[in-house]
C-alpha cells in the first residue's frame, strides 16, 4: 500500500479541512501518516480510523518566543521530520500551509515523491508584526513560496481569488480549488433548541449566530454596534472563541447589552451543525484590511448551509458570489454597524423573505457539500499515481 505523508505544523486536534482530506485519501486505497507538532496533554501517537498521526515534541519549543529564536526552532522542526519523513519513503507528501512546504520539499526531492502544496491562506499578504527580523522572514518567505510552488505536482487552495492571486504571484497555472465544506448533514439534525437552553434565551427570540474563531479584522465589533439598533425580536449568539473573547465581553457589558449577546463555548464538530441549526441567520464577518481576509471562504459560511440556516455576510468577492450564486442571504458593507442592523431588522420583519432563503439553502446544501467537493481531491491523486 502506498503512504500519503501530510505534514502540518500544529498540534492537530480538530483540523476539519484535514481530517477530511485525511478519510478522501484514505478511502481511496492510502496508508496516510500525518506528522504534526506535539503539545502538552496530547499524545504524540495516535491511530485513528483514517490515518496514523506523530505528533513531534521540539525541546526548542519552550525558548523565547523571539522572532530571530524561531528560527531555530524551526530548524530543529525541520531537521526532525524530514529525517523521520525521509524513512516513511511516502510516494506522496501532502504540505499543509508553506511551514510545511520547505521540509516536504525536501523530502520529495530525495525520494523523488509527488509533492503538493496544500495553501489554507494567502500567506504573502498576511498580516506580520512589524520589525526587521520578522520582514526579513516575511521576503524570505515570499521568495520560497514561489520557489516551491513552481517545483510542486500540485497546487491547492481554498478560494477562486486566492488561486488567481497565486497563479499570478508565481507565474504557475491556476491552483486546484478545494473549499472548506463540510460533509453533507447526515443524519438530519435533531434539536433545533439546544442554543436557547443552554444560554436561556426565550423562545420567542431569533438567533442571530456568529461561530469560529473571535479574530481581529473580523468585525466583530460592529456585530456588538449593530445590535443596539437591532430590533427586540433578536439576539446575537457568539459561539466559538479567540483572542478577542475578553474585549467582545467587555464590549457587550459596556453597553448594557448582556440581554442581546450571548457567549457559547466551541462544540465539537461531531455536534456543531445541532447547533448551528438553532440560528434564524448565520453571519460570516470579514474585513478588507489585506487580500488574505478579503478573499477568504471561511468555513462557517458552508456550515450553515449545511445547517440549513440563510446567511448575512459582509460584501466581499467571494462570499458574495456564494450567497448570490444561490440566493441564500444578503450581504453587508463593512465597518457600517447601522446599515449591518438596517439589513439584520429588514429580514426579521420579512419572514416570507427568510423563508425563501432557507428554502434555497436546503437546495445549496444538496450541492455544496465534501462529497461533491472531494472529486477533485481525488482528480489530483490520480494525476499523480
Amino acid at each position: 500500500m502506498d503512504t500519503v505523508l501530510m505534514i502540518v505544523l500544529k498540534d492537530f486536534v480538530n483540523d476539519s479541512r484535514i481530517l477530511r482530506e485525511c478519510a478522501t485519501v484514505h478511502n481511496m486505497g492510502y496508508r496516510v501518516v500525518v506528522y504534526a507538532l506535539h503539545s502538552e496533554s496530547l499524545p504524540e501517537y495516535e491511530k485513528q480510523d483514517n490515518y496514523e498521526l506523530y505528533r513531534f515534541k521540539l525541546t526548542t519549543k519552550k525558548w523565547p518566543k523571539h522572532p530571530f529564536i524561531q528560527i531555530f526552532k524551526y530548524l530543529e522542526c525541520f531537521i526532525r521530520i524530514a529525517w523521520k519523513g525521509t524513512k516513511l519513503n511516502p510516494k506522496v507528501v501532502h504540505c499543509h500551509d508553506i511551514s510545511a512546504l520547505p521540509i516536504g520539499f525536501v523530502i520529495s526531492l530525495k525520494l523523488k515523491s509527488k509533492l503538493i502544496y496544500d495553501s489554507h491562506e494567502l500567506w504573502s499578504n498576511y498580516n506580520y508584526r512589524k520589525s526587521l527580523v520578522v520582514s526579513a522572514q516575511k521576503q524570505l518567505s515570499n521568495i520560497l513560496e514561489k520557489f516551491l510552488m513552481r517545483r510542486s505536482d500540485a497546487v491547492i487552495t481554498v478560494s477562486d481569488s486566492i488561486a488567481n492571486y497565486l497563479s499570478a504571484f508565481a507565474r504557475i497555472k491556476k491552483p486546484f480549488v478545494i473549499r472548506n465544506i463540510p460533509n453533507s448533514n447526515n443524519p438530519n439534525i435533531q434539536d433545533i433548541n439546544l442554543l436557547k437552553k443552554n444560554l436561556h434565551i426565550p423562545k420567542d427570540k431569533k438567533i442571530l449566530l456568529f461561530q469560529g474563531g473571535f479574530a481581529s479584522n473580523a468585525g466583530l465589533e460592529d456585530l456588538v454596534a449593530a445590535m443596539e439598533l437591532v430590533l427586540p425580536a433578536a439576539v446575537l449568539v457568539f459561539m466559538g472563541g479567540g483572542i478577542l473573547n475578553n474585549k467582545l465581553h467587555n464590549l457587550v457589558k459596556r453597553k448594557s447589552l448582556n440581554n442581546k449577546v450571548f457567549f457559547h463555548a466551541y462544540v465539537d464538530n461531531q455536534v456543531l451543525l445541532n447547533y448551528t441549526a438553532c440560528a434564524s441567520i448565520g453571519i460570516s464577518s470579514s474585513s478588507s484590511i489585506n487580500l488574505d481576509y478579503r478573499y477568504a471562504l471561511p468555513n462557517k459560511l458552508f456550515e450553515y448551509i449545511q445547517a440549513g440556516v440563510p446567511v448575512l455576510v459582509t460584501d466581499l468577492p467571494d462570499m458574495r458570489k456564494i450567497v448570490m450564486e444561490y440566493k441564500i442571504g444578503e450581504t453587508y458593507p463593512e465597518g457600517d454597524p447601522q446599515e449591518l442592523a438596517c439589513i439584520i431588522n429588514r429580514l426579521l420583519e420579512n419572514p416570507k423573505q427568510l423563508e425563501i432563503y432557507k428554502k434555497n439553502v436546503k437546495e445549496a446544501a444538496k450541492i455544496l457539500n465534501w462529497e461533491n467537493e472531494e472529486n477533485k481531491l481525488k482528480i489530483i491523486y490520480k494525476s499523480l499515481s
